[in-house]
C-alpha cells in the first residue's frame, strides 16, 4: 500500500492529538484505529484537568501538567474553530476536600508548596460556602480555581475533525498487528488488509500497547487499570467545582450530569461493571457529599487505563529503532497530558527537538 510520513496507531484522544499536532507541521499522517476514533478510554473518561489536585504535584510530572492545564484553553479555542465542535472546556475549580485533622495536615502541607500556582488551603467555613452539600465531617481543603474539566468524547472528535482538515487519514476497523522493522529501521506495519508502508510510526494504543513488544523489541510495560465511572444527575447549571474526597472524586457538568470514579482494577482486560465497583463508589460520593443519595442514577460505564510501573507516560523514541515512537502510558492524566505530549513528541519527531519536558518521559528509562 502507499506510504506515509507518520502512520499513527490509535485514535484515541493521544492518537488524535498526535495527528493532529504532526499534520499542522505539514507531515502527511494516516491513523489506523481499531474501532472508532475516540471509542474505549477517551469515551469513558471524565476530563479532568487537576494537575495540583489530582496528584502530579507529588511528583516529576508537575511542570508538563501545569503548562498542559495552561495551554488546554488555547488548544480547545483552536480545534473547536477547526472543527465547528465545542470540547466543553470549563475552569470549574477544584477542592480536595479533608474529612480529618490529620489529613487536613498532610493537604495544607501540599497546598504550601503550590502556592505558586495559585492553589491555597481554605478552611471549612469558607469551603461549605463554595460547596454548601459537603460532609458535616469537612475540614477544610485544598482550593485550585484554575483546574477544570473537559468533554472527553467531544475533544477526541474536535482534534480528529481538525486533523482531518489538515489532510489526515483515518481508517477504522484495521487493527494492527506488529510493527514492520527491517535492520533497526521501521518500514511500517502489518495489518489483516496487508502492509502499510510509512517512515515513522507512533504507538498511541492505550492500554494495549504491551502487546507491540514483540515486533519493537523492545519492553512496554503497559498494563490494563480497569477504571469503573458512575453517571448521576442533578439539577443544572450549578457552576460547581470538581471535589475530591478519600473514596471518590466528583465531576459535574453544566447540563446537570455528576460523574463519580473511579475504581482502579488489575484484572486484565476484564471490561465488566461490577456491583462492588459500583457500590464502592457511591459510598466514597456519599461520605463526601451526602446528597447525592437523592440524585438519579443514569448508568455506570468501564474503561481501561495504561498504566506504568512509575505512573509516568512513555512518550519518545524507541531506543534502537529508527522511525519508532512511543506516545502511551498516560494512566489518570491521559485528557491532561494528551495534547501536549502530542506538541512536544511532533517537535520531537519532525524538528529534531528534544523539550526538556519529555525528559521525565523518556521510554529508554525502561532499557532492559
Amino acid at each position: 500500500m502507499a506510504g506515509t510520513d507518520v502512520l499513527v496507531i490509535g485514535g484515541g484522544i493521544v492518537g488524535c492529538s498526535v495527528a493532529h499536532a504532526l499534520a499542522r507541521r505539514g507531515a502527511s499522517v494516516l491513523v489506523l484505529e481499531r474501532d472508532h476514533p475516540g471509542g474505549r478510554a477517551s469515551a469513558t473518561a471524565a476530563g479532568m484537568l487537576t494537575p495540583y489536585t489530582g496528584g502530579l504535584a507529588e511528583g516529576p510530572l508537575l511542570a508538563i501538567g501545569s503548562r498542559a492545564l495552561e495551554e488546554m484553553g488555547p488548544v480547545a479555542e483552536e480545534v473547536r474553530e477547526l472543527s465547528g465542535v465545542d470540547p466543553g472546556f470549563v475552569r470549574s475549580g477544584a477542592l480536595r476536600v479533608a474529612g480529618s485533622e490529620r489529613e487536613a495536615t498532610l493537604l495544607r502541607d501540599q497546598a504550601a508548596k503550590l502556592e505558586d500556582y495559585d492553589v491555597g488551603w481554605i478552611g471549612r467555613d469558607e469551603l461549605l460556602e463554595r460547596e454548601p452539600g459537603l460532609s458535616s465531617d469537612s475540614v477544610g481543603a485544598v482550593w485550585s480555581p484554575r483546574e477544570g474539566y473537559v468533554e472527553p468524547p467531544l475533544l477526541t472528535r474536535a482534534l480528529e475533525g481538525a486533523a482531518l482538515r489538515d489532510g489526515v487519514r483515518f481508517e477504522r476497523g484495521v487493527p494492527v498487528q506488529a510493527v514492520r522493522i527491517e535492520g533497526n529501521r521501521v518500514r511500517g506495519v502489518q495489518t489483516p488488509e496487508g502492509d502499510y508502508a510509512a517512515g515513522q510510526v507512533v504507538l498511541c494504543a492505550g492500554a494495549w500497547s504491551g502487546l507491540f513488544e514483540e515486533s519493537l523489541g523492545f519492553p512496554i510495560p503497559v498494563e490494563p487499570i480497569r477504571g469503573q465511572i458512575v453517571e448521576l444527575r442533578r439539577s443544572p447549571g450549578t457552576g460547581a467545582p470538581i471535589v475530591w474526597g478519600l473514596g471518590a472524586y466528583l465531576v459535574p457538568r453544566q447540563d446537570g450530569r455528576l460523574l463519580v470514579g473511579a475504581t482502579e482494577e488489575r484484572v486484565g482486560f476484564e471490561a465488566r461493571v461490577t456491583a462492588s465497583g459500583v457500590q464502592g463508589l457511591l459510598e466514597g460520593g456519599c461520605s463526601v457529599l451526602p446528597e447525592i443519595r437523592k440524585y438519579e442514577f443514569r448508568c455506570a460505564r468501564v474503561a481501561f487505563r495504561p498504566g506504568t510501573p512509575d505512573d509516568r507516560p512513555l512518550v519518545g523514541r524507541v531506543p534502537g529503532v529508527e522511525g519508532a515512537w512511543l506516545a502511551t502510558g498516560h494512566y489518570r492524566h491521559g485528557i491532561l497530558l494528551a495534547t501536549i505530549t502530542a506538541d512536544r513528541l511532533a517537535r520531537a519527531l519532525l524538528e529534531g527537538e528534544a523539550p526538556v519536558e519529555l525528559e521525565p518521559l523518556d521510554p529508554a528509562r525502561f532499557k532492559a
